[in-house]
């Protein structure tokens, strides 16, 4: 084949993989960084519709597991009320402390970063 007869297969070849690469990415994106946020009430039905269907567990059975949800998410909740502010302090004193040794340029990089992580963070999950 002449050299003018590999431009089209090349380009096609090219165009190819990057449609796939950008396909895989939006998929990777999509799948893995963007987690649906579920209220308490949402994730304790999901995960009794998965022990029902996974586990076939009877009717009483049922009934007892959504009990042993509902008490166990109640004290889960409460925990994590409590422990909550506790790290945003920690997280709060560590972040000065990081910006009290850095320059003025590094200083406003940091802001930025930080920025950057909290708007990622809500993509994980509300505060």
């Amino acid at each position: 084949m002449t050299t003018t007869a590999w431009k089209p297969i090349t380009a096609a070849a090219v165009i190819a993989f990057l449609l796939g690469t950008g396909f895989g990415s939006w998929q990777v994106q999509r799948r893995f960084f963007c987690i649906p946020k579920y209220s308490a009430e949402q994730k304790k039905e999901k995960l009794l519709a998965r022990f029902v269907s996974e586990l076939k567990l009877t009717a009483d059975q049922t009934k007892r597991v959504e009990q042993i949800l509902n008490t166990k998410t109640e004290r889960m909740e409460a925990l994590r009320a409590e422990v909550r502010p506790r790290f945003k302090t920690i997280r709060t004193e560590m972040k000065q402390e990081i910006s009290a040794i850095l320059t003025a340029e590094q200083r406003v990089r940091f802001e930025a970063m930080e920025r950057e992580w909290e708007a990622r963070k809500k993509n994980w999950r509300p505060d």
